[in-house]
């Protein structure tokens, strides 16, 4: 994701969303989504979301632009927890439409395979980044991040950042030792675009 300017409830915009790249990888076929939004013509945010769908093929092509941004963190150090209530998934899934029914309910989670309901993803790496320090979000902010597994509700998630880049940081559920989510928010420069 990359906020060029920020954007306030009322503002009247134009969004934008497009296949914008695919890819054979040995895991399956990643597809590449584009957003854009602009006011008045102006470019305020775009954001590039990759989604993998499972396959073989006998040949590969070459890796994404935005493959390999993010790696775990070498020298975590916790730097807050919070709670995920048991309603949050039915909450945040009617405020952006998104009823997908691993979130709704426990019991449909599990008929997918899941111990059971899971948070948004993006209302969890939301609640990170608020934990961070130092980032302007009145200036460009780019924001990356990598979804390695599901947060589930009703488990705390832990918020640690690196030692030597504290806007690096990793979301853990409950007590599953490795990172669900992995990411990074920093401002970057005013003609900053992304890669895809």
């Amino acid at each position: 994701i990359l906020q060029h300017l920020p954007l306030f409830p009322g503002d009247a915009c134009d969004a934008t969303l497009y296949f914008s790249a695919q890819r054979r990888c040995p895991q399956g076929l990643e597809v590449d989504l584009r957003t854009e939004i602009r006011s008045r013509e102006r470019l305020m945010w775009e954001s590039v979301t990759t989604f993998l769908f499972r396959n073989r093929f006998n040949e590969t092509d070459p890796g994404s632009a935005l493959a390999g941004v993010l790696e775990n963190i070498d020298d975590p150090r916790l730097l807050s927890t919070f709670a995920v209530p048991a309603k949050t998934g039915r909450s945040y899934g009617w405020l952006t439409r998104d009823l997908n029914p691993i979130h709704m309910s426990r019991w449909l989670a599990r008929a997918f395979g899941f111990e059971r309901d899971l948070c948004h993803g993006m209302w969890a790496l939301s609640r990170g980044v608020s934990q961070i320090d130092g980032v302007d979000f009145w200036e460009p902010v780019r924001c990356d991040a990598v979804f390695k597994g599901p947060l589930y509700i009703r488990r705390d998630i832990t918020v640690k950042t690196s030692v030597k880049d504290p806007g690096h940081f990793e979301l853990y559920s409950g007590a599953n030792p490795r990172p669900c989510v992995v990411a990074a928010v920093r401002n970057v420069p005013a003609d900053t675009r992304l890669e895809g």
